[in-house]
């Protein structure tokens, strides 16, 4: 994620996010040379940069999602668990505009992705194809899932995370394309959330607010002008 995204998402996360809650913001990413804002400690809240390797040249967005998604298991595993009671994973293309507090919190919290929110079910971009350990049937399937911000305790996240790296690696070894977002789909259509977030927790900031989304707690720059 570029850097100049960073800042004002930290900036609005330690203004708007879990105010009153004690709050540890990792931040994956080679940001050894970034000044990041640092939060107050008197807040009880602190920053905290874990390392993440650099996605393999030439896998495209899906090596992208896959390096960092299993950066962040190796984190859990190794320390975050330990840490934290609930953990979100967020891209940093998004900045709170109002105060998310513990009503999204849940043992597995799920975001409605707000392009396909207002859509039909038969025009989800699900996968398809059979092969695929992502597939999701014509005629199944209630929501589409927005891969840029998903939640839980630390177990479940680990636990989603697993079974999409598994499923990417089943696709890739087949030479089929899927995409991280695709096996997020499938595991939330298998393991339903606990919590579910609507468009306003993420909405897209180039698209107009219809008449149902009148409080957009967090805008996403959209992601076809990064």
């Amino acid at each position: 994620m570029a850097e100049k995204y960073l800042r004002p998402f930290l900036t609005s996360a330690n203004k708007h996010f879990m105010v009153g809650s004690r709050v540890v913001f990792y931040v994956m990413a080679d940001a050894t040379r970034v000044e990041l804002p640092q939060p107050d400690p008197a807040a009880r809240r602190r920053l905290q940069v874990l390392q993440v390797p650099a996605a393999p040249e030439g896998r495209g967005p899906q090596g992208e999602d896959a390096s960092r998604m299993r950066s962040l298991g190796a984190h859990i595993s190794g320390r975050i668990a330990g840490e934290v009671d609930f953990l979100f994973s967020m891209l940093a293309n998004q900045i709170f505009q109002n105060d998310v507090g513990e009503e999204a919190l849940g043992a597995s919290v799920a975001q409605l992705h707000p392009w396909w929110y207002f859509r039909s079910a038969a025009d989800f971009p699900y996968e398809r194809r059979p092969a695929s350990a992502a597939c999701i049937p014509a005629g199944q399937g209630d929501f589409y899932y927005d891969g840029s911000l998903v939640g839980g305790t630390p177990p479940r996240l680990l636990g989603l995370i697993e079974q999409c790296l598994r499923g990417l690696e089943h696709d890739a070894a087949l030479g089929l394309g899927s995409t991280y977002e695709s096996h997020l789909n499938r595991y939330f259509l298998l393991h339903k959330p606990s919590t579910l977030l609507s468009p306003e927790y993420n909405w897209d900031a180039s698209l107009f607010p219809p008449a149902q989304v009148r409080y957009v707690k967090v805008a996403q720059h959209s992601r076809r002008r990064l």
